[in-house]
């Protein structure tokens, strides 16, 4: 997890930006990635930003269910550009 504050319409305030959530198969399905969004929540209320944010993988259907099922929407379609 990273804190980004931002400039301009969020008057300082930024998301804290959830990137590369993934939990060893063998450890799966025993709520740490919960654990890990709740950590999440509570770094929202400590640094008051703004909200948080994360990317998924379409091709991704469960962690899509998790993320639904722990309260985040989807908001846009964008695409992952990396430059090695």
């Amino acid at each position: 997890m990273i804190y980004l504050p931002k400039v301009g319409r969020y008057q300082g305030h930024g998301h804290i930006y959830v990137d590369e959530l993934w939990v060893h198969p063998q450890y799966r399905r025993q709520g740490l990635a919960k654990a890990l969004l709740s950590k999440a929540d509570e770094l929202v209320q400590e640094l008051q930003a703004t909200g948080v944010r994360l990317y998924v993988n379409e091709e991704n259907p469960g962690a899509e269910a998790l993320y639904e099922k722990e309260g985040f929407h989807k908001v846009c379609r964008a695409y992952f550009m990396e430059k090695e």
